[in-house]
């Protein structure tokens, strides 16, 4: 099965970092644009997956890494895949942090902070 299948069997073909993956894949191998851009927090697959996810600040004011330890761990490894060229395992963790992100998003609705 190839990196883009997965994607559009989970409906993330279109997304930004979907449509990066698939281009990837076609090329065998990602820019250094989507290489750079895997490295921020704030334009990698976690900072893409939705902007109401609570992240930290940096010194000037920056949103950088999310507050969750998972979503963390899975942007690392999304940076990981996309240097190594990975294009199923870079699919996957997509999949994987559209899916955290969702639980955090369900969870902050659930608790009040997200409206409806």
């Amino acid at each position: 099965m190839e990196a883009s299948e997965i994607l559009n069997n989970a409906n993330l073909g279109n997304t930004e970092w979907g449509k990066r993956i698939i281009t990837a894949e076609l090329a065998s191998e990602f820019t250094p644009d989507d290489i750079y851009l895997a490295t921020q927090w704030t334009t990698c697959a976690c900072g893409t997956a939705d902007k109401r996810i609570p992240r930290y600040k940096n010194e000037d004011g920056d949103f950088v890494k999310p507050h969750d330890d998972q979503l963390q761990t899975l942007g690392y490894l999304f940076n990981r895949e996309v240097n190594y060229n990975n294009f199923i395992g870079a699919a996957g963790t997509l999949i994987a942090i559209e899916v955290r992100s969702s639980i955090i998003l369900g969870r902050m609705r659930k608790n009040g902070g997200l409206d409806s």
